[in-house]
């Protein structure tokens, strides 16, 4: 049973994850805080990813090692995570 999609390359979207996860705030702040609190590393931790969202408005998505996205379901502190 897959919980959240696992993309070619071991790679899980933080926007998939933080909804997957029920985190309240948005998804901007989410990110940008976890990635300063926990000092991770883009093109090492995670990679920017240019994405279309509703309404096609511009934003980004993250693609988060497998690694990344443990330690952020286990900071999450909540039961999904």
């Amino acid at each position: 049973m897959e919980l959240i999609k696992i993309y070619k390359g071991n790679v899980i979207s933080a926007r998939e994850l933080h909804k997957f996860l029920g985190v309240k705030s948005h998804y901007k702040d989410w990110i940008n805080n976890r990635v300063k609190r926990y000092k991770f590393v883009e093109e090492r931790d995670f990679f920017k990813v240019a994405k279309i969202l509703a309404g096609s408005q511009k934003g980004f998505d993250h693609m988060l090692t497998m690694t990344m996205a443990k330690e952020l379901c286990m900071v999450e502190n909540n039961d999904l995570g």
